[in-house]
């Protein structure tokens, strides 16, 4: 089984992030193989026998998972205990004691690192939470429950749908600048990219993956390109107890 990782944070001591593909599950389609989506209609089975595979190749304690709600909205919570959180998009914890989670099908997963605070940040950037500034507001989180320094912070962007493939119609394009709008097509990792920086970090310490959900949907799966019923993927952020 293939797990995405980011180089810019292949060898930070004490910090596991990872985000899964569609590949290597036991889900039947239109849920094949690999998902992990605990709310979608597959058989609960098969999820749980997924959710296995991929802790065990990422190397992940599934009862350490802390998952937000996800309802599209801007709201951050701070993370202490391994539960699902209500009524949130993004969560920031200092804690070793729990790994953060999201699920995702074309939305933007945003991972936010202090190294210096040892706090992690995770958002789930929809069109709607990314007009919203969920990923700034994850980072004005980490600074204000842990005092981090965003210009000391890194971040990376995962695999999500690409300006490519972003059509939105006349009530989403008017949320945005036009900057980030070519006709009708959005670039939501451009708009959360100029969040972070409005937020105060480097734009080299922002590392973006160019893999389109939609364009590889063989890797990945996806709400458009798969016409509504699909899995979903996880990304994940956690740190570790260091000597």
């Amino acid at each position: 089984m293939f797990v995405g990782r980011f180089p810019a944070w292949a060898r930070t001591p004490g910090l596991r992030h990872a985000f899964s593909t569609r590949r290597g599950g036991v889900s039947r389609p239109p849920f094949g193989t690999l998902n992990l989506g605990l709310n979608t209609e597959d058989d609960p089975d098969s999820v749980r026998e997924n959710w296995v595979k991929f802790c065990v190749a990422a190397e992940l304690d599934r009862d350490r998972a802390a998952f937000a709600r996800q309802d599209h909205g801007d709201a951050v919570a701070v993370v202490e205990t391994a539960r699902v959180y209500e009524d949130s998009d993004a969560l920031v914890t200092q804690s070793t004691d729990v790994v953060l989670f999201i699920q995702v099908a074309d939305c933007v997963p945003v991972f936010l690192f202090d190294p210096e605070r040892r706090a992690v940040g995770l958002a789930h950037a929809g069109w709607r939470g990314s007009a919203k500034d969920i990923a700034g507001k994850t980072a004005a989180a980490m600074t204000a429950r842990f005092g981090s320094d965003p210009g000391r912070m890194s971040a990376c962007i995962g695999p999500s749908i690409g300006p490519c493939c972003c059509e939105v119609g006349p009530d989403a394009a008017e949320r945005f600048s036009p900057r980030y709008l070519q006709g009708s097509r959005l670039d939501l990792r451009a708009v959360n990219r100029d969040a972070l920086i409005a937020a105060g970090m480097a734009p080299d310490a922002i590392h973006i993956s160019r893999l389109c959900t939609v364009c590889h949907k063989d890797w990945f799966f996806s709400h458009r390109g798969d016409g509504g019923k699909t899995g979903r993927m996880a990304a994940m952020i956690g740190l570790e107890k260091t000597d």
